[in-house]
Parts: C-alpha cells; structure tokens; sequence
C-alpha cells in the first residue's frame, strides 16, 4: 500500500509540473481517486504558497473515495412489462324492430292497417367488464456509479 501511495505521490507531483491548477489561495492543488475491484485508492496533494516564508508545504492524505470517469457506466435501456386495469366494452350486435301497425276504421266500417313505425335495426352494447392486460413500456437509459456510491 505504501509503494501505491508513493506512486499516486509521484504521479501527483508530475501531473502537477506538466499542468497546474491555481487555488484561490494562491497555491496548486491536485486530486487522484481509482477504483478496482471494489477497492477505493485515493490521495489529495495541495501545495498552497506561504506568503511569509516563501515555500511550498506538502499535505498528502489517503481519502474514502472521489468518484472518476471510470465510476460512471452507461446503463442501456430495457422494455418492462406492465400490468394495467383496463375497461373493456361489452359487444355491440343489431337487432331487428319489427315494424308497428294500428288497425283503424274507414267511412264504411271496413279495418285499415296504418303502419306507425317502419322495421329497423338497433345497434345493442352488452355488459362490459374490467380486465388485467399486460403490456411493455420502454424505460430510458441511465447513467450509474459502479462503485456504488
């Protein structure tokens, strides 16, 4: 574990000479994390500027876990079968109305049959009821931490 922190150290100090950061306390300061294998490596070196002195002071410390590009995976999307309460009409079929006649009396007596209502179809809707249907509901892709923090 030492050889690993002197190597994150060394890294550190390199990173730091090829592209540094200034602070807002007029130092530098640079940030390594690494994950593997759910082990979490991780060292901070800050080299802020001692104005009275004039010298760098050196602060290295291990730390829990800073979260890297490495950390992040793209989780893709999937279909989810769903299951829903839906109303399902009843079926709806003609029937036919017979047509309605009246028997009426002309001036002599004699029986008249005087149509009313002609013969039609009516359109009837049976009961309908309520049923589970399943079905498939796309869900988005994500983006997830597999370190999992």
């Amino acid at each position: 574990m030492k050889t690993k922190l002197l190597i994150t150290a060394i890294t550190g100090i390199l990173a730091l000479s090829l592209a540094p950061s200034a602070n807002a306390q007029g130092g530098f300061s640079f940030s390594f994390g690494k994950h593997r294998r759910g082990k979490h490596v991780g060292f901070s070196l800050n080299l802020p500027f001692n104005r009275r002195h004039n010298h760098y002071r050196m602060h290295g410390h291990a730390h829990a876990h800073v979260h890297t590009g490495a950390c992040r995976h793209w989780v893709p999307g999937c279909f989810e079968v769903v299951n829903e309460r839906v109303w399902v009409p009843g079926c709806s079929r003609k029937v036919w109305v017979q047509p309605v006649y009246r028997t009426q009396y002309d001036q002599c007596g004699n029986p008249v049959q005087i149509l009313v209502s002609p013969g039609h179809f009516d359109v009837v809707q049976g009961a309908g009821h309520y049923e589970v249907r399943s079905r498939r509901v796309q869900r988005g892709g994500r983006w997830a931490y597999a370190c999992g923090r």
